[in-house]
């Protein structure tokens, strides 16, 4: 039986390995995935469930082996999640909208922990310009920044503007790029948000 192992990683990688899977036609009709979070567990199985996708699920301490049975799936009626536009986040500064600063920090603290709660996350976070306060040691959502990494999507940081503001040495995540290679993502990406 073929196995996905998705150990060590977090929500939403996990759901998104799954409906990878039942969508790849090489994959067989039965598989095993392997998730070691309670969370990822019940996104999958509410995935399963609201599909109708025949499945079993088992436990053993934080481990749960799911079996995924693919026959009689009409792949055409699956969830419309599946089917949402990959896209892209663009932070050009450190907080939002224009005004107060302090209110602009606390909104834009809140969106991102909003956003940390959506089932379609961005494939990419570009930090720009102020952007790149975000994720530097001091932000105070450093550690959401670390789950969308961990989770997958990749957080590209302008050099440029590290190089402006002194940062290199405050910024431990994500890759540190060109504005040229940004562009071109942006470019490529079929939307994006720019913040």
């Amino acid at each position: 039986m073929e196995v996905i192992d998705t150990r060590g990683l977090k929500s939403p990688k996990p759901l998104v390995m799954l409906k990878q899977a039942i969508n790849d036609l090489s994959m067989p009709e039965q598989f095993l995935i392997i998730v070691d979070n309670l969370s990822s567990k019940d996104e999958i199985e509410d995935y399963l469930k609201e599909n109708q996708i025949s499945y079993n699920a088992r436990g053993e301490e934080n481990v749960f082996r799911i079996t995924i049975n693919k026959n009689n799936l009409d792949s055409s009626k699956l969830s419309d999640d599946e089917t949402e536009e990959d896209y892209l986040i663009a932070f050009g500064n450190n907080q939002l909208g224009r005004g107060n600063e302090d209110l602009g920090k606390e909104l834009i603290n809140e969106f991102v922990n909003t956003l940390k709660k959506e089932k379609n996350l961005p494939s990419k976070i570009i930090f720009y310009n102020a952007g790149v306060f975000l994720i530097t040691g001091n932000s105070s959502i450093i550690e959401v920044f670390k789950e969308f990494e961990q989770a997958g999507i990749e957080l590209l940081i302008c050099e440029r503007s590290v190089n402006c503001f002194n940062l290199k040495n405050q910024i431990s995540i994500g890759s540190i790029i060109s504005m040229v290679q940004i562009s071109n993502y942006i470019i490529a990406s079929k939307k994006v948000l720019i913040i």
